[in-house]
């Protein structure tokens, strides 16, 4: 075989790759909520239960959230159902933009700067979780998130204030969300929640 047929041959191979990934990664694998809705979370395995039941696919999600997996601590511990982790491994969702209290902010990030395949990042940290991404920072340096996302809120987790922050960056789309789940949240909590997804619209 003469070089230059090798050489084609290898374009062809690369451009069919380039063609083909897409359709199992890409857009057009990405299930989106039409029209947008929110939904209440008792748990965090009822987060991943919402996701597995629509299909999701290659997601970004925003979780707003002091501990990651949702978990509770002390006597109202739940099991150990880590959703977000189980979402990146089955390719639900391919980066996470995990949202912490300003206030928990140097004991989360004294915890993650130890663990492995964690790299400092202006805001805060990236760590690799198999294909997918997490970053994790304070909400005193979140940036708008322009595709569309599944959002997480647990509303216990945060103050009056904070928690005002975060219904405002729903209503002014700088996080643009289809399914919305609030954790453990009051009805007052979901209502207000729910109002700003219909705002955003």
């Amino acid at each position: 075989m003469s070089p230059r047929i090798y050489t084609i041959g290898c374009m062809i191979v690369l451009l069919a790759g380039i063609l083909v990934l897409p359709l199992g990664y890409g857009p057009l694998t990405r299930v989106f909520v039409s029209p947008p809705r929110c939904e209440v979370a008792g748990s965090s395995a009822d987060i991943f239960r919402f996701w597995k039941s629509i299909g999701v696919k290659g997601r970004v999600a925003v979780v707003f959230t002091r501990r990651l997996n949702g978990e509770v601590a002390g006597k109202e511990a739940e099991s150990p159902a880590k959703y977000v982790e189980d979402a990146l491994q089955q390719g639900m969702v391919r980066t996470v933009y995990h949202v912490v209290p300003d206030a928990a902010w140097s004991e989360v990030s004294e915890k993650i700067s130890r663990m492995p395949g964690v790299r400092p990042i202006e805001s805060g940290f990236a760590i690799l979780f198999g294909a997918g991404r997490v970053h994790v920072f304070p909400l005193s340096q979140f940036m708008p998130i322009q595709e569309k996302a599944l959002v997480v809120v647990a509303p216990a987790e945060w103050t009056t204030d904070e928690y005002g922050v975060i219904v405002n960056l729903i209503k002014q789309q700088r996080v643009s969300a289809d399914l919305l789940a609030v954790l453990r949240g009051s009805d007052a909590e979901v209502a207000g929640l729910s109002e700003a997804l219909a705002v955003s619209r």
